[in-house]
């Protein structure tokens, strides 16, 4: 008798709890409502989802009399509010003010001007700018093709002319630039010989028009600077008006036939720095390598051509940024 009641017991607490359990709407079969950034499910506000969660509680009774503690429970997590912009219909996320029930996307702003570094090293940059500087010769009348380096330089400090040019360079890469332009040079020099020597002396005075296209490769370490350290490379076409004059001032006729234009490879250093984020200043030595005797109008040394070379500042402005 004892044990038929604890059974009957048994059976009136289970039933209980069943009746007890499913009293009130279950959870999976509500019908969705919109997402709420910061709650899972509820209505339209942050307020008024919090008290539809409170009345959600009450309606399905204690997790204790439903056994969840035992049996698992019945709830299903909701579907993550974040969305991914690439799969909600073909567009990217955008806030609902009305709602506010939709997944909020930041966006990268555009910046209202470019920086330095991409000023300096954007791809597909034009500049224009202008050459000015020294124009010096190495020739046989000046008789300084084979002189010692100091002497070398001491002899081009002292004997120089101007030049001046323009040109265009086109950045194609962060590492690489196309440099085209021209300049012109007058390039001068005097053989004086002592008095007591009997040959007669002779001066030359020579304009050149030259035309290059040269290739230009950045140092890589100064890349994220306002700095560029550049080597360079490249062809040129140069016309030569050159007039010889002896030891009395008179033009002396050059009776050896040679073209008036001239081939030229041209080689040398750079260096510029951009101020106030749009203009670059520096300076550039470039040597013109050329298969040429006839600079200073006369031959005395075949072994070795005549050549030129220029110390320019440089100053240039940026046409375009992509």
């Amino acid at each position: 008798m004892y044990k038929y009641s604890i059974v009957s017991v048994v059976l009136v607490f289970i039933l209980l709890s069943i009746g007890l359990s499913v009293q009130g709407q279950p959870f999976t079969d509500r019908k969705d409502e919109p997402a709420v950034e910061g709650h899972a499910r509820g209505s339209t506000s942050g307020a008024g989802a919090s008290e539809a969660i409170k009345n959600e509680r009450k309606t399905k009774g204690s997790s204790f009399f439903r056994f969840e503690w035992l049996f698992g429970s019945r709830h299903t997590p909701p579907s993550s509010n974040s969305r991914n912009p690439q799969t909600l219909n073909g567009r990217r996320g955008q806030v609902n003010y009305t709602t506010n029930a939709d997944f909020i996307q930041n966006r990268p702003s555009i910046p209202i001007q470019p920086t330095l570094r991409e000023q300096r090293l954007a791809t597909g940059k034009w500049e224009l700018g202008v050459l000015l500087g020294t124009s010096h010769s190495v020739t046989d009348i000046q008789k300084n093709k084979n002189l010692e380096f100091i002497d070398f330089v001491d002899y081009q400090a002292s004997n120089f002319e101007y030049g001046f040019g323009i040109f265009t360079r086109y950045q194609a890469a962060s590492w690489f630039a196309l440099n085209g332009g021209m300049k012109y040079a007058l390039l001068t020099g005097a053989n004086k010989p002592p008095a007591d020597f009997e040959y007669e002396s002779y001066s030359f005075e020579n304009n050149i028009f030259e035309f290059f296209l040269k290739t230009e490769f950045h140092a890589p370490f100064l890349q994220n600077t306002a700095s560029k350290a550049y080597i360079f490379s490249g062809v040129s076409v140069y016309f030569t008006e050159v007039s010889l004059k002896d030891g009395d001032g008179q033009i002396h006729p050059i009776t050896d036939d040679f073209e008036q234009i001239q081939p030229a490879l041209p080689f040398g250093i750079g260096y510029s720095y951009t101020f106030s984020n749009f203009i670059s200043v520096g300076y550039e030595f470039g040597w013109r390598y050329t298969p040429f005797h006839y600079l200073d109008g006369v031959v005395t040394d075949e072994r070795s051509y005549d050549s030129y070379f220029f110390n320019m500042l440089t100053i240039s402005y940026p046409l375009a940024i992509n």
